[in-house]
């Protein structure tokens, strides 16, 4: 049967990053609370930062429910703390010795950061290969250099979140333009990871630039971010991101439910299809 792409890898994305940070693992009595207020928390990050509750009515903002649902997240957290915390957890606690910044980064990774880039990413890997013209990288799981070729390539063009920010430390140019000191610069990850100017056929699945014309240039990929201000679990979200590519193109062979399909993208919370793009999943007789 079809099954909707996005949910089904935001589904497996979050459970695991329940059982990695938290020791909750699939079918705990509590991971469908704990999944659902991940899920309130992250949309109301992104949303305006107002929190408001209308006396003796139900409507609250979306910031308001966030609010809300991290305070919930927290105690879970620390209550596995106490209890039984996960081996990355118990990490966690040892680099950080004061409670609430443990707290506080495990909340970070548990709601925003391994389940949304997670689910984003499998999504784009999943339609990128349905593709008949991509079917030729379907056994890039039996080579691990074919397989990070094709993974980094999905990275740079789909990469899940819009950009980031770094301020200017001394005054300085970026493209001909005057930045002053302490002023911020913006970048567009897909703009940059797009960039004709680092990057022939810059539109195009090509894993096998990365041997040939890129081979050079894997930083230049700024999915996330770059320089000793990239993204702190960019190693971690990697290796996950392999091991279930690994793990789908090993058991799995797919198509599209609609072959074809014009798709339409928005960007936030992360990059994934309008609407709920479709496919069928066959298990393999290995």
């Amino acid at each position: 049967q079809p099954v909707a792409i996005y949910n089904t890898m935001k589904r497996l994305s979050t459970q695991l990053s329940m059982s990695l940070f938290l020791g909750v693992q699939p079918g705990h009595r509590r991971e469908d609370k704990v999944s659902q207020l991940m899920t309130t928390h992250w949309r109301g990050i992104i949303s305006v930062p107002v929190s408001m509750r209308l006396p003796g009515a139900w409507w609250k903002s979306g910031y308001s429910k966030a609010l809300g649902a991290k305070q919930e997240l927290v105690e879970v957290i620390e209550k596995q703390l106490e209890s039984s915390p996960s081996v990355i957890a118990s990490r966690v606690m040892q680099e950080c010795p004061i409670k609430h910044q443990a707290v506080r980064n495990l909340l970070v990774f548990v709601s925003a950061v391994i389940p949304k880039a997670l689910a984003s990413l499998l999504t784009s890997f999943v339609i990128e290969l349905a593709k008949p013209c991509n079917n030729k990288w379907l056994s890039a799981h039996e080579n691990e250099s074919q397989l990070d070729d094709v993974m980094l390539e999905v990275e740079r063009l789909w990469p899940p979140f819009f950009g980031g920010r770094r301020l200017c430390s001394q005054a300085c140019q970026v493209g001909g333009y005057k930045v002053p000191k302490d002023y911020g610069a913006a970048y567009v990850a897909s703009c940059a990871n797009q960039d004709p100017i680092c990057f022939a056929n810059p539109h195009k699945f090509q894993p096998e630039r990365w041997q040939t014309s890129n081979s050079g240039d894997r930083e230049k990929v700024l999915t996330y971010g770059s320089g000793p201000r990239q993204c702190v679990g960019k190693n971690l979200a990697q290796q996950l991101l392999r091991e279930c590519a690994r793990q789908l193109l090993t058991n799995y062979s797919w198509e599209m439910a609609e072959a074809d399909e014009t798709l339409d993208y928005k960007i936030l919370p992360v990059l994934r299809p309008v609407k709920d793009v479709q496919a069928v999943f066959r298990r393999k007789q290995n």
